[in-house]
């Protein structure tokens, strides 16, 4: 396990703060934040998450803000970081995912309901399948867990502990 003993962004005013639920509300204001702040230079940004998840779409929106900014974007799990908010914190720059020694993180497959006409449903379903294959496809593409271990993990429900999360490649360091 590696342990770092120093923030991993010296600068706190590219600090983006993410708490919360995650929604457009919130996330809206951290992606126009590093957009802002990439436009300054390209220096690393560290964002910071304590989040119990929520919408999937703003959750990508953010996601693929972070992909798309020039500037590296450090993640660091505060708290309890648990669905969309942990899906953000793999998404950091890899090697600079961080989390604090009692931080929790869970993963889990999204949530859906429906109702409605048959056929209604039958769309919802095929939707959110589809988020389901993304939400792997992300973490498959960010740590190295095989396919079938990151479906079991997603059916798990199970809050991870730091070094938990260390050990299965979500996060980089423990702080």
């Amino acid at each position: 396990m590696t342990t770092k003993e120093i923030p991993p962004s010296g600068d706190p005013g590219r600090l983006v703060v993410l708490s919360g639920q995650i929604d457009f509300e919130s996330t809206l204001p951290a992606i126009s934040k590093l957009l802002s702040l990439t436009n300054e230079s390209n220096d690393p940004i560290t964002l910071q998450i304590t989040s119990p998840g929520g919408c999937v779409s703003a959750g990508f929106a953010l996601i693929d803000t972070m992909n798309h900014v020039a500037a590296p974007v450090f993640t660091v799990a505060v708290g309890s970081v648990a669905s969309m908010g942990a899906l953000i914190l793999i998404n950091g720059c890899p090697g600079h995912r961080y989390a604090l020694p009692h931080t929790r993180i869970l993963l889990h497959h999204s949530r859906a309901g429906a109702s409605g006409k048959l056929h209604e449903i039958s769309s919802a379903v095929s939707v959110h399948r589809q988020i389901d294959r993304d939400l792997q496809d992300l973490i498959l593409s960010r740590t190295q867990i095989p396919k079938r271990q990151i479906r079991s993990l997603l059916g798990k429900e199970k809050f991870l502990s730091a070094k938990e999360a260390h050990d299965f490649g979500l996060i980089d360091h423990i702080l």
